[in-house]
C-alpha cells in the first residue's frame, strides 16, 4: 500500500491551524477522544460518541451536532484509505473574547488529527509500573470527563523516561490510587474485578466501560467499585490497565514504595483471568 500523509481536519476541511482566540487553546475549554482506526474500521465508536455526549451535557456544549462529527470521521476514513492510525478528535467551545465567561452563541471547533499507530505488542505481555509523585486534583463536576485540562498528567509523565517503567499510577489527595497517567486501573482479588468509581477525579475510559458492561459479564466476573492505596495494591492477586490504544495491558510488577525493588504478581489463576479478558477484547474488536 502506498504511503499517505495522515490528514488533519478543522471543521471538516483539511487544515493545520486554528484561531489563536480558540478557547480550547486559551482555557482547555473542550473535550477530546482518542480513537483507534484499524484497517478502515473504528474501534468502539459508539462508546466514544456516548462519552462525548456526556461531556457536552456537563460542560453546557449546546448545539454541537453529532451529524457533523460523524461526517468528519467519515471524511477521515476516506482519506486514510484503509491505513491504520490513532485519531484524536477534539471539540472546543470555539473562539471567544478575553475572560472565562463562555460566549452565549458559541461556534464550536471540531479538530481531527491522525497519528501513526504505536506498537504495543511487547507491552501486551505485561509491564512494570510505579507510583507518581504528582497527584490528581479532585474535581467532582468534571470527574470522568476527558476534558482538555491535562496538566497533572503532563507533570506525572515527566517523572520517568522510557526504560523499566511503562506507566505511572496516580493518587488523589486522599492517597487513593485512581488511574495511570493515560489508562484506567483494574485489580483482581478472589475472582472479583475491582476498579475506582471515578467520582472524585479521573477519566472514564471507553475500554473501561467496555470491560465493565460487555466483557466482565461474559466471564461471569463480579464487578465492584472500591478505593485502594498503593501499598494495598501491592498485595492483590493481579492488576491491569486499559485504554483505547493499548487495549488491556497486564501489570507484571510494581515498584515498592520503600525501596527500588519490584513486587511481582504471581497468582496464576488471576493472571489467567486477565489473559482471558485480553483475548476476549481483541476477538470482539475484530468481530465488530
Amino acid at each position: 500500500m502506498p504511503k499517505i500523509t495522515l490528514p488533519t481536519l478543522v471543521n471538516g476541511r483539511r487544515a493545520e491551524t486554528i484561531a489563536v482566540s480558540d478557547r480550547g487553546l486559551a482555557y482547555g475549554d473542550g473535550l477530546f477522544e482518542t480513537i483507534v482506526v484499524a484497517k478502515g474500521k473504528i474501534a468502539l465508536l459508539d462508546f466514544h460518541l456516548q462519552r462525548l455526549e456526556r461531556g457536552f451535557n456537563a460542560l453546557g456544549f449546546v448545539g454541537v451536532q453529532r451529524v457533523d462529527i460523524e461526517r468528519d470521521i467519515a471524511t477521515v476514513l476516506s482519506l486514510l484509505a484503509g491505513v491504520s492510525c490513532v485519531v484524536k478528535l477534539t471539540i472546543t467551545r470555539g473562539s471567544g473574547g478575553r475572560g472565562y465567561r463562555p460566549p452565549v452563541d458559541a461556534v464550536f471547533s471540531r479538530i481531527i488529527r491522525c497519528s501513526p499507530m504505536p506498537d504495543y505488542s511487547v507491552e501486551g505481555d505485561g509491564v512494570c509500573v510505579f507510583l507518581c509523585r504528582t497527584k490528581l486534583p479532585e474535581a467532582f463536576e468534571l470527574a470522568g470527563l476527558k476534558h482538555l485540562n491535562r496538566l497533572p498528567q503532563v507533570q506525572a509523565r515527566n517523572e520517568w523516561q522510557p526504560g523499566v517503567f511503562f506507566e505511572g499510577l496516580m493518587q488523589d489527595g486522599r492517597g487513593i490510587v485512581v488511574e495511570a497517567t493515560q489508562a484506567n486501573l483494574f485489580w483482581l482479588d478472589k475472582n472479583i474485578l475491582y476498579t475506582n468509581d471515578l467520582t472524585h477525579c479521573g477519566v472514564a475510559g471507553v475500554v473501561r466501560q467496555y470491560i465493565l458492561t460487555e466483557l466482565a459479564p461474559l466471564l461471569d466476573l463480579e464487578v465492584r467499585f472500591a478505593d485502594i492505596s498503593y501499598v494495598d495494591l501491592l498485595s492483590v492477586e493481579a492488576a491491569f490497565m486499559s485504554n483505547s490504544v493499548a487495549g488491556i495491558v497486564p501489570i507484571n510488577s510494581m515498584k515498592n514504595v520503600s525501596d527500588d525493588t519490584l513486587m511481582t504478581f504471581s497468582n496464576s489463576a488471576a493472571r489467567h483471568t486477565v489473559s482471558c479478558l485480553q483475548s476476549l477484547f481483541r476477538c470482539r474488536l475484530q468481530q465488530d
